[in-house]
């Protein structure tokens, strides 16, 4: 069952707004690695002192970056996805996954990095489903194996490519010449991935 706005609120507030506390952070990360366990019967441990710290580099990051969301908000949303996919992947890990049986092929081949890319995306989906009252998922990518192979490889060696294949997951074309950076203004000109992505 896909998780909705709704279902990530913690308070009355907005949810771009919870979003940026460490306490709605943990919250929703456990919320969204229950629904993992449920529709795959993956046994995921947290810890919370990794997400803790993952997510105070992330929030320096995108306190950062904020004068992107002014060009194009849209945009900035997903990058701050791809920015935290990026740290929850960079250091040590902040979960652990075993796989039980009757998951995905995605979850399959990499657990940790599905996991990850599953929260950054249900959050990504549940601000822009508050915002612009869009619904996007990246449900259609998740038996791509080729993609998430590609997408493995490519963030473990170089975790800023998260934020890219982050958008590619959410069906957008990413800018792969910018990688981390943050996103043009809205009309800028993305450049064509190169052929290795192509997966």
């Amino acid at each position: 069952m896909p998780i909705r706005s709704q279902d990530l609120l913690l308070s009355h507030d907005h949810l771009r707004h919870q979003a940026q506390t460490c306490d709605w952070f943990l919250f929703s990360f456990h919320k969204i690695a229950e629904q993992i366990s449920l529709e795959h019967g993956a046994a995921i441990e947290l810890n919370e002192d990794v997400l803790k710290a993952d997510f105070l580099r992330w929030h320096g990051f995108f306190t950062g970056n904020k004068e992107a969301l002014r060009t194009n908000r849209r945009a900035f949303i997903l990058y701050a996805a791809g920015l935290m996919a990026r740290e929850l992947l960079r250091f040590a890990p902040a979960l652990k996954v075993q796989v039980i049986g009757g998951a995905s092929d995605a979850l399959t081949l990499w657990p940790e990095g599905y996991c990850v890319f599953r929260y950054c995306a249900e959050v990504a989906a549940a601000i822009l489903e508050e915002e612009f009252g869009e619904r996007v998922s990246f449900k259609a990518h998740e038996q791509a194996l080729a993609l998430w192979a590609s997408l493995k490889e490519n963030v473990t060696e170089d975790p800023r490519y998260a934020v890219p294949f982050l958008q590619q997951l959410m069906g957008e074309q990413p800018d792969w010449r910018r990688l981390d950076l943050p996103p043009q203004a809205r009309l800028a000109t993305l450049a064509r991935a190169p052929s290795r992505f192509l997966h």
